[in-house]
């Protein structure tokens, strides 16, 4: 089963390769796209509910 030691070294290369790409992607979008803090709902009289 050792025909190719260098293409497995290879293949492994190219997968862990492409795994810490994905993983840098998703940091990224995690930091740089998030929807930040949520606006906090205004108590004055600006309600859209007519009592």
């Amino acid at each position: 089963m050792d025909r190719q030691p260098q293409a497995r070294r290879g293949m492994m290369i190219f997968v862990a390769t492409i795994f810490i790409l994905a993983c840098l992607i998703a940091v990224y979008f995690t930091f740089e796209f998030h929807p930040g803090e949520p606006a906090l709902p205004t108590t004055g009289g600006a309600s859209s509910q007519v009592q």
